[in-house]
């Protein structure tokens, strides 16, 4: 949920215009003082608290949002598992290849294949990366949305041994590509890459399948290309790794977050205000305005769970991979019985 960070905003300092529009200390009865007096020992400052109380919100949020969605729609939870093994064939220097950069992609549905929609409640959740050390060196490991130009995990200078090395992630990446890959961490770079193959590495057709296929490119990632991925072959050189595509109702909310926007900015208030009444600091916030936070917390909690339940009742979501649709519903008379 880490599109919603700094969705709503915190008036005061200089911040800048969050995208909602919307700011924590415009609802009634929370002022940038009162944030300001439940600093403590862990979070030292305001915004250090501020960020901790939107962790925590989004993560109340996904959950009271998949709640009120499953009162309307089924969704599947995992489409595949995949782990692509730990098979390595014979290793080949790096300068033989002439690149510095290789490993393998992930492709929710190829983008040329038109037949087929993404569902756009799938994600890639990456457990565990699997990198074939050719000798005691050093490496660095990047996942890289291919559409967008951006790093979204990285782990530098992982230090190998000459054997399989696994390297833990744990992430779920909102992305329709990502491409995997080591690069070396030191001048001399690699000894060499390992040969691996990949064992799925064409694409299936529907809407939650997936086209794996090994890379290598000397080229920074901004030049990416489709003519590129379309010269790929199966060697992911070395890399390997054990991940699912699954569907979560967190893409909805990343992609239509301006609909989200009013519960969000409700929920923001209540976690402040949960923090407020079980604060360890003694001030007039947390001792003689005790019970007016009780109250309000109420109101917003009404407030809050009425915006969800309006928006969950809202949506007209079509059956795909991930939603699943029952039939007709029937309805039968008959006659009663005393």
């Amino acid at each position: 949920m880490n599109c919603l960070q700094d969705y709503i905003g915190l008036r005061g300092c200089g911040a800048s215009t969050p995208g909602s529009g919307l700011y924590v200390n415009d609802l009634p009865g929370i002022s940038l003082k009162q944030i300001v007096s439940l600093t403590n020992e862990e979070e030292q400052t305001y915004l250090d608290l501020w960020a901790m109380i939107q962790r925590r919100a989004q993560q109340r949020f996904s959950l009271d949002v998949r709640e009120a969605m499953g009162k309307h729609y089924k969704l599947k939870s995992l489409m595949q598992g995949i782990n692509l093994g730990k098979q390595v064939g014979n290793n080949q220097t790096a300068a033989a290849f002439g690149y510095t950069k290789a490993g393998f992609i992930i492709q929710l549905n190829e983008s040329k294949n038109y037949e087929y929609v993404q569902s756009p409640f799938n994600a890639i959740h990456i457990q565990q990366l699997f990198f074939y050390g050719a000798a005691s060196e050093y490496a660095n490991l990047y996942i890289y949305d291919i559409y967008t130009n951006q790093i979204l995990w990285n782990k530098i200078n992982v230090p190998l041994v000459e054997e399989w090395n696994t390297i833990e992630v744990n992430q779920t990446f909102n992305s329709q590509a990502l491409a995997i890959y080591a690069v070396p961490s030191s001048i001399d770079g690699f000894a060499a890459y390992y040969e691996t193959e990949a064992p799925l590495n064409h694409q299936l057709p529907g809407c939650c399948d997936i086209r794996i296929n090994g890379f290598y490119t000397d080229t920074a990632f901004t030049a990416f290309t489709n003519d590129i991925l379309e010269s790929q072959s199966s060697n992911t050189y070395g890399i390997s790794g054990i991940f699912n595509v699954v569907c979560t109702w967190d893409n909805l909310i990343c992609n239509n977050k301006n609909i989200f926007a009013r519960p969000l900015w409700y929920l923001m208030g209540i976690e402040l205000l949960t923090e407020q009444l079980y604060s360890s600091k003694l001030n007039q916030f947390t001792t003689v305005n005790l019970q007016r936070a009780k109250e309000l917390r109420e109101e917003y909690q009404v407030e809050y769970a009425k915006a969800v339940e309006q928006i969950a009742g809202g949506f007209n979501l079509d059956c795909d991979c991930c939603i699943e649709c029952a039939g007709a519903v029937q309805l039968r008379e008959t006659n009663q019985f005393y």
